[in-house]
């Protein structure tokens, strides 16, 4: 879509009166950041442990997402699929449109070394720059997959879905709350915090992760210890079983490990 081209789709006639063509526009591109429906919410499962690990669980159909996969080590993270999406594009502009960022000799978009394809989304027109991948598949569906990737990647750019990438709270008042003992702890840091927590939890990184974890946790003074484990111990994860296991345990298993490996260390010094 050129930048020429009007982009008035979801603005009355009479409240275009007076509006520049980029307040229009900036207008209608705010509504991509309007939550999704849990209607157009779906469930992705993700596992807890190693791949090699999880592929050697007993498989059954998954209640929450109706897939096929490890009844056990897995939680399920909420993601607008590609239908979804494009129902929202077409909302804001029916002229919107994508295109791969290079193509290669034979004029089809090209790959990058990992498999990946970047591209470029141009909404209302405004375009920015979107990755995707298929997470190593193969074959005509995992292409599919690998657009779609790409185009809710592309879209988070401009606000789509944004909350749903993010693990913590988006937004939080950067106040600082007085603790029991009358000191000051910046709740905007300590958000921050947790949702890092959470990545690094959540990413099953038995290399790196414990030390980590370690080192948010041996940055903090004793009040905001005590906000970002208390905060932790509300958060849970549903397992297939329907039992909650705790960010706080993991946190601290984290912390364990990481001591351990500190104490190894010293030894081998």
């Amino acid at each position: 879509m050129s930048e020429e081209q009007p982009c008035t789709t979801n603005i009355t006639e009479q409240e275009q009166k007076g509006l520049t063509e980029m307040e229009i526009r900036a207008g209608n591109l705010a509504l991509l950041r309007a939550p999704f429906p849990p209607n157009q919410i779906s469930k992705l499962p993700k596992a807890t442990v190693g791949r090699e690990q999880y592929q050697k669980l007993p498989k059954s159909r998954c209640s929450v997402c109706g897939g096929y996969h490890a009844s056990s080590n897995t939680i399920h993270l909420d993601y607008v699929g590609h239908a979804a999406l494009t129902d929202r594009l077409l909302e804001v502009d029916p002229f919107w449109t994508w295109e791969p960022l290079s193509f290669n000799e034979s004029g089809l978009p090209q790959l990058d070394m990992n498999g990946g394809m970047w591209i470029k989304l141009t909404i209302c027109g405004v375009t920015r720059l979107g990755y995707g991948d298929a997470a190593g598949k193969t074959g005509g569906n995992a292409v599919k997959e690998l657009i779609g990737d790409a185009l809710r990647n592309a879209a988070m750019r401009f606000g789509a879905a944004l909350e749903l990438w993010h693990k913590g709270v988006l937004n939080v008042p950067n106040e600082p709350k007085t603790d029991i003992d009358g000191s000051e702890v910046d709740m905007g840091k300590m958000d921050k915090i947790i949702s890092d927590a959470v990545d690094i939890i959540n990413s099953d990184d038995m290399e790196e992760g414990p030390a980590s974890i370690f080192n948010l946790w041996d940055n903090l003074t004793n009040n905001e210890k005590i906000v970002v484990n208390n905060a932790l111990k509300k958060m849970s994860i549903k397992t297939p079983s329907g039992k909650d296991k705790k960010y706080s345990t993991m946190f601290k298993e984290y912390l364990e490990m990481a001591h351990k490996r500190a104490e190894l260390a010293e030894m081998e010094l």
